[in-house]
């Protein structure tokens, strides 16, 4: 029986309702999530018990974090923030006399390109390039060691939601709430940019599956949409909710063959077959899930509400 708990983010600092984020190490032994908003705040984390403890708590965004991202590389992590910047933080692990962590963060480099809000930033599978979508119709990807744009793609009019690698680092996919979204080749020409329209809603989220191929989106009419990259057909639909308009929550591939999302404006976290659709179980939560983030190697998750609280789990 998998062994879940409901952990409250009080007893750390409050994490806004706007935006509660919180993203697992590769390692699975330290958190990073936002504290008042703008802060990135570290944790030590147990996976067998699902305790944290705060180690460290960075202030140098001037506006929220809107996305948190650890680096494949380690002791690096990515936050982006309303403030149209990114910091690369370093993050230094020391023990004291007793055998506990200590934890310094160092800002490595600011990235400054976007001039509106950050939605989301991913690392490449190396990490080496990071890519950022903007409320300013754009995406960036990132030069990690040098801090330097590599490429600024201009292909929408609306924000970009989210933008993410392929697993081999060939081409990135991003979302916009135009409703479309596209394909870049990041070596190719421009005549090798593909463009498909998967909704007259407003896409919020993609996702590619581990093995590249599925590209899974979501939309704010509560539709989970995977697609076949390969013959570029969509396999079938997950209905997160019935409502017209619903809390655009995040959702995340999960190893061997799962997908792990929100229901919307309803409560709970659906772990779901990806071949199937069958559901495979679901978790009570006490209020709506804003985001998800799934550590493949550990099979743990954890998912950030809209009530400030933290959800972690297990994967079968």
């Amino acid at each position: 029986m998998r062994v879940w708990k409901i952990i409250s983010h009080d007893d750390i600092t409050a994490v806004p309702d706007e935006m509660a984020i919180a993203r697992l190490s590769y390692d699975c032994h330290f958190l990073a999530s936002n504290s008042d908003k703008k802060n990135l705040q570290i944790a030590s984390f147990n996976q067998d018990n699902f305790k944290y403890k705060v180690k460290a708590i960075g202030y140098y965004h001037s506006l929220p974090i809107f996305d948190i991202k650890w680096s494949p590389i380690p002791g690096y992590l990515a936050t982006a923030s309303a403030d149209c910047t990114i910091i690369i933080w370093r993050v230094e692990i020391l023990k004291n006399v007793d055998g506990d962590d200590l934890i310094n963060l160092h800002i490595v480099r600011r990235l400054c390109g976007h001039h509106k809000p950050i939605n989301t930033i991913n690392f490449s599978k190396n990490g080496t390039m990071l890519v950022s979508a903007g409320q300013d119709a754009t995406v960036i990807v990132w030069n990690v060691l040098n801090g330097k744009a590599m490429r600024k793609y201009r292909q929408y009019v609306k924000p970009v939601t989210s933008a993410v690698f392929d697993p081999h680092g060939q081409f990135i996919v991003s979302t916009s709430t135009d409703g479309y979204y596209r394909i870049t080749f990041l070596n190719g020409p421009k005549s090798n940019r593909m463009s498909y329209i998967v909704a007259r809603y407003r896409l919020m989220f993609v996702q590619i599956s581990p093995n590249g191929r599925y590209l899974l989106f979501s939309d704010h009419a509560g539709r989970l949409v995977l697609v076949d990259y390969e013959n570029e057909k969509q396999v079938r639909q997950f209905v997160r909710a019935k409502e017209e308009t619903v809390i655009p929550g995040e959702f995340a591939f999960a190893a061997p063959n799962y997908v792990v999302h929100g229901n919307g404006n309803s409560t709970g976290i659906t772990i779901a077959h990806c071949n199937t659709g069958d559901t495979v179980e679901k978790i009570q939560t006490d209020s709506p899930v804003l985001t998800i983030d799934i550590n493949n190697l550990h099979k743990v998750g954890v998912a950030g509400l809209q009530d400030e609280q933290l959800v972690f789990f297990r994967i079968p």
